[in-house]
């Protein structure tokens, strides 16, 4: 009977350490993650779903690059533009309070090829158009920060090289400088309202135009 209470003590003993190992990594990791990342295809569009956590406050961020390719300028407002017309754009971030406005998802329409590779430390996807080279299309980067709650876009012109383009993205240092918050109902019916209004007012500028 000792024998056989010294075992099932180990055995108990086992089983709350496994649990532990089970059930804790889930803890930590809702607890350092803000989204959680979906990615799906269907025909030339890309959408990323995400998962929001919402026990985490959405910060605000500045990106520097520490690359800019040679004859590139600082034109401000994350714009870098050269001499003989390149340029390279880092888009206002997606920041978890941005991801929610447009309903915790992002679509590209008209994608050709999604390279998935590693920049700045974090994962990130290489978007190219259909057929790229006859429209000479931009150059999309998304690089998605998980344990940070950003996702940052970069567009780049036709004439930038690759290699020059990849330098850059690789090179981003991102500062958190502050706290966001998410929309309340009222400021989220005031937003949606706005955007009511100015679609109706493109719609009539388009009716305008087609009559004369």
């Amino acid at each position: 009977m000792k024998k056989r209470k010294k075992t099932y003590k180990n055995w108990m003993g086992a089983a709350a350490a496994l649990a532990l190992i089970v059930l804790i990594p889930s803890a930590v990791y809702a607890a350092v993650t803000y989204f959680q990342k979906a990615e799906h295809r269907k025909g030339s569009n890309v959408t990323y779903e995400f998962q929001l956590n919402y026990d985490l406050v959405p910060g605000e961020y500045e990106v520097t690059p520490e690359y800019l390719p040679e004859g590139f300028a600082d034109d401000g407002a994350g714009k870098y533009c050269s001499a003989d017309d390149k340029w390279i754009t880092i888009m206002p971030v997606y920041t978890m309070a941005e991801l929610e406005k447009i309903n915790s998802e992002i679509t590209v329409n008209g994608v050709e090829e999604v390279e998935h590779t590693e920049l700045s430390g974090m994962p990130a996807d290489i978007i190219t158009f259909q057929e790229a080279k006859k429209y000479q299309s931009n150059t999309y980067i998304f690089l998605f920060n998980e344990s940070e709650g950003y996702v940052l876009n970069i567009v780049a012109g036709y004439k930038v090289e690759k290699n020059e383009l990849l330098k850059f993205a690789d090179s981003l240092t991102v500062e958190r400088t502050g706290e966001g918050h998410y929309e309340t109902e009222e400021e989220k019916a005031l937003r949606e309202q706005k955007e009511s209004d100015a679609a109706l007012s493109a719609l009539e500028g388009q009716k305008n135009w087609d009559a004369l």
